[in-house]
């Protein structure tokens, strides 16, 4: 009796989760920083947990790609994957900083930049929330790093510092990828 009640509850369990699929777009992966990339390295986790889902590179354009996000403490970590070859794309990560200290951590980060890749450009920013939008070329990337302050259009004590590397084919100053959201 009690080994049929168990195979009842796994199939119970088995018809939930798959029946809970198509509610839940993103699937879960574990996706491992490529050592040799030095590049894709500084702005992924060494081996980090990410939710993935079909997603264009750049939110609104660009090839099909798994977008994957993680989080761990302040930082979301973002990461874009070949659909076929699961080659990564590109890599950021967000890092929300109280607003006292934005611009301190802003310019710590776009330092170390300057440091390695050189002088940035610039871009002028089209949003109200977006106080600084740099990028660098960095061998067949664009490093870029944007300051988000998001108190001109909400009431909010953290903006965020936010970090990528993309295709240097990438039209700069209009492309930047996205943490992949769920669907409403």
């Amino acid at each position: 009796m009690s080994r049929s009640l168990v195979v009842v509850a796994a199939m119970l369990m088995a018809v939930g989760c798959a029946s809970s699929g198509p509610h839940n777009p993103f699937m879960p992966r574990v996706i491992i920083s490529p050592v040799s990339d030095t590049v894709f390295s500084s702005f992924m986790q060494v081996r980090g947990d990410y939710q993935c889902r079909t997603w264009l590179l750049y939110d609104q354009s660009g090839p099909a790609a798994n977008g994957c996000f993680g989080t761990t403490g302040d930082t979301t970590w973002v990461v874009y994957q070949d659909t076929t070859t699961h080659a990564i794309l590109a890599a950021g990560k967000i890092i929300a900083v109280p607003l006292d200290s934005l611009d301190t951590e802003a310019i710590r980060v776009q330092n170390i930049l300057t440091i390695r890749f050189g002088n940035p450009d610039s871009c002028i920013p089209n949003s109200r929330t977006l106080r600084h939008w740099l990028w660098w070329r960095a061998g067949r990337y664009t490093v870029q790093s944007r300051i988000v302050d998001p108190t001109t259009v909400y009431a909010v004590h953290r903006g965020r510092v936010e970090l990528q590397a993309i295709p240097a084919s990438a039209v700069v100053c209009l492309t930047w990828v996205h943490e992949p959201l769920p669907p409403e």
